[in-house]
């Protein structure tokens, strides 16, 4: 439910103010009370409670209301697929495997990954990055993007390529500004211990 556009601005925003009080993700930290809360509620607990999604449909809401180009663009787009799925009588697939899932389990996934990347990280270190654990590879950086330092570094590699680039690029003052780590539970383990 968003437009390339508005994806690619608020993922610039980001990066042009990485851990500042103008990075999305640092305002969307605090507008959830997570810098106020207890770690292990906000992290284990509050995702779960349903709130996340309620987030998500009032952004879409609020976003479509101030911008009615992309409320129109989004509107055309979900009124081709639906049709489709309507002529080849399927509209259940289409709610059980991709509606429900985007509105339900893909705003828990994206607030764990940026907690994960951006959240209770040390001074001088802006972002976190997890090797060796498949398992968070695949549900939280299919595409690479384990390689989180490299990607903001570097914003301009495609991820496709941003192992190679990872170690071909990153060295000596680089590492200073990671914090690496081997599991999602080391990353988890980190951000409650700096809390």
């Amino acid at each position: 439910f968003d437009t390339f556009d508005r994806y690619r601005k608020n993922h610039m925003q980001h990066h042009q103010h990485l851990g500042t009080g103008k990075d999305p993700s640092q305002m969307w930290f605090e507008d959830l009370g997570l810098c106020r809360r207890k770690l292990i509620t906000s992290i284990l607990v509050m995702p779960l409670t349903g709130k996340l999604t309620l987030d998500y449909l009032s952004d879409i809401a609020l976003r479509f209301k101030e911008n009615k180009k992309e409320f129109l663009q989004v509107i055309a787009f979900w009124t081709i697929v639906i049709t489709f799925f309507v002529i080849i009588e399927e509209l259940t697939l289409l709610i059980k495997y991709w509606l429900i899932p985007v509105f339900i389990l893909h705003p828990v996934f994206v607030y764990w990954r940026e907690t994960i990347d951006h959240f209770k990280l040390p001074d001088g270190q802006y972002t976190r990055e997890i090797h060796n654990d498949r398992l968070a590879h695949l549900f939280f950086m299919p595409h690479n993007d384990y390689f989180h330092h490299t990607h903001h570094k570097y914003p301009g590699i495609p991820l496709r390529n941003l192992k190679r680039a990872s170690q071909s690029l990153m060295t000596g003052d680089d590492n200073l500004e990671i914090q690496r780590c081997d599991s999602l539970i080391a990353a988890y383990r980190n951000i409650v211990q700096s809390g």
